[in-house]
This record gives structure tokens, C-alpha cells and sequence, in this order.
């Protein structure tokens, strides 16, 4: 449209970032270089959230060609929506908008509880405000947009055993019944089970190794994300981080004590209010008998927060 030669939106923020329950402020600037017939010049602010991954399966029965068919899983939810008018008006009529430079404030308040912005390969949560000037029913409505972020923080004073220390064991026999030996049995531990961004988590790790197979030992820590859609899920696990330990022979006990990962230093999205996409961090001990046979695992579930509960802070002062 040659009349219109500026047509954008800034915001306040420069970083536009922002926590749930703030003013998202800024302008919409527009200029022109004639002036035009004007219905309505609107603002919206909204925040969704997707997900979408593919399965293939084979159809067709015996004896006949087999095809290959994919499935889409898809999965939408809305957390907010909020319209604001800048200008004009809906009558067919319009108002006229003089050859210029006009600058239009907007600002809107986002709910109290919101999850945070995310993007990766299967999901996406998404916050943006966007412009839509409206001339006649003739015209084209002209729209922009533009994304913001949100931030929402995790709270470790929220989840009351985020101090408490736990401990998960775990065991298995690796041979048959006809030449059983005793059991492998596993143990992690680990002070409490909330920590936030760059902290150490301090465990301990016990073995028994009662069989007659040498054992190899690790210990992982794991992101595991979990997208959700039409009643099927679609899980997703990352490694961090991976510390290997010393083979416990047949017949020993072993055990290490304060044992340490760092928390990556960037602390992991709030999705708190999202349906679709659940993340959580383990912490898991993996025992790898020699020979054929599945792994022993004994995963131990953390909280990975971004605000320290007050008794880290009672921790610090002493």
C-alpha cells in the first residue's frame, strides 16, 4: 500500500520479556504518506500453546502389499486473549486518519499464571500482540505481529519436599531360575530434591552386587519432555550430563559418598497451566550387568526450580 509507509510495532521492554501478571506496553507507529478512511485500528494480545508429532504404521493384511500410513498428533490450548481498540470505529462510515505520523500506546496486563514462552521440534507455547488496521470492506485488513516472552518463575517454597532428602532402591536377579544367583541391588540417594539453576546436586550411591556378572556403573541426568495430544503422548529424553563409575566385581559392595552434578545454569521453562508439554529431571543410577541382559535403573525424580526455598536461604546464612 504506497499511502502507508510505516507500519510497526515497539515495545516498551527491549528485551520484551515479561512475567505473567505485568503490563506488556509499547506503540504501534504509523505513518502515511496521504490520508486515509479508517474503520478500526485494533490491538491483540494472545498466548497458545501446540504441539504436533507424526507416527508411521503399516496397514494391510496377509498377503497383501503392505502401506505405509502417517498419523498427525495434534494438540492446541489458549491462555489468554485480550482485544484493544486504538482507533476508529466499526460504523461502515470510518474515520478519517490525516497524512502523518501517528503513534497509537497500547498496553495490556497478562493473567497471573501463565507458562512460560517454549519452542522446540514437537511443541511450541507462543505469546504475541498484533495490529490489525481495518479500511473498508473493500480493502485487505494490514496485520502485524510481533512476539514477546514470558517467563514464569518456579518456586521452590511451593513444593514442600523440595528440602527432604529421599532415597529410591531398586534390584533385579540377572540369570535364570534353573542357575538364579543372588539379587544386584541398587541405591541412590540424595539430601532433598529441589535445586536451582548452577546448584550441585550432592548423592550417594550404594551397590550390592550379589550375582556372579561383573557390573558396570553410571549415573545420568536426564530431561525428559512429554508432549501430549488426543490422548497419546510422545516422550522425548535428553542426557545432561554422565558420570561413569569403577565395575563392581561379583560378591562386593560398593559406595560413593557426595557425589555432585551441576544444574545446568540456565533453569528449564515453567509449564505450569500447560496440558501439552510436561518436563522433569531425573536423576538415575544405571547398573549394567556384563553378558545379556537388561539394565537396572533406579531414576530419582528432582524439582529444578528457579527460586530457592527459604531453607536454602537459612542453609546459606549459617
Amino acid at each position: 500500500m504506497g499511502k502507508l509507509q510505516v507500519y510497526k510495532i515497539e515495545f516498551d521492554e527491549l528485551r520484551a520479556v515479561y512475567k505473567p501478571g505485568q503490563n506488556v506496553t509499547g506503540r504501534l507507529i504509523v505513518e502515511l504518506d496521504m490520508g486515509i478512511n479508517v474503520r478500526e485500528i485494533q490491538m491483540k494480545c494472545v498466548g497458545w500453546g501446540e504441539v504436533h508429532w507424526t507416527r508411521k504404521i503399516q496397514s494391510g493384511g496377509p498377503g497383501q502389499k503392505q502401506k505405509t500410513e502417517t498419523i498427525h498428533f495434534n494438540g492446541e490450548e489458549n491462555y489468554f486473549r485480550s482485544v484493544l481498540a486504538l482507533y476508529g470505529k466499526v460504523a461502515e462510515t470510518g474515520e478519517w486518519l490525516p497524512q502523518g505520523r501517528h503513534i497509537f500506546h497500547f498496553s495490556f496486563t497478562l493473567p497471573p499464571m501463565l507458562p512460560s514462552s517454549y519452542n522446540d521440534k514437537f511443541g511450541n507455547i507462543v505469546y504475541e500482540v498484533s495490529a490489525i488496521l481495518d479500511l473498508d470492506f473493500w480493502s485487505t485488513d494490514q496485520i502485524i505481529r510481533k512476539e514477546f516472552k514470558v517467563v514464569s518463575d518456579v518456586d521452590l517454597n511451593r513444593y514442600p519436599g523440595a528440602e527432604a532428602s529421599i532415597e529410591i532402591q531398586n534390584f533385579k536377579y540377572v540369570c535364570c531360575w534353573c542357575c538364579k544367583s543372588g539379587p544386584i541391588t541398587g541405591i541412590l540417594r540424595t539430601s532433598k530434591t529441589g535445586y536451582v539453576s548452577g546448584e550441585p546436586v550432592v548423592f550417594d550411591i550404594t551397590i550390592q552386587n550379589r550375582s556372579r556378572r561383573v557390573c558396570g556403573v553410571s549415573v545420568v541426568f536426564l530431561k525428559e519432555t512429554i508432549y501430549h495430544a488426543k490422548g497419546e503422548k510422545k516422550v522425548c529424553v535428553s542426557e545432561i550430563k554422565k558420570s561413569q563409575y569403577e565395575d563392581v566385581m561379583p560378591g562386593e559392595i560398593q559406595t560413593w559418598d557426595d557425589e555432585e552434578f551441576d544444574v545446568p545454569s540456565v533453569p528449564p521453562p515453567c509449564l505450569e497451566g500447560c496440558k501439552l508439554i510436561t518436563i522433569d529431571h531425573y536423576l538415575k543410577l544405571v547398573i549394567d550387568p556384563a553378558g545379556p541382559a537388561f539394565h537396572l535403573t533406579v531414576p530419582l525424580k528432582l524439582i529444578i526450580g528457579s527460586i530457592p526455598s527459604y531453607g536454602t536461604y537459612r542453609m546459606f546464612d549459617l
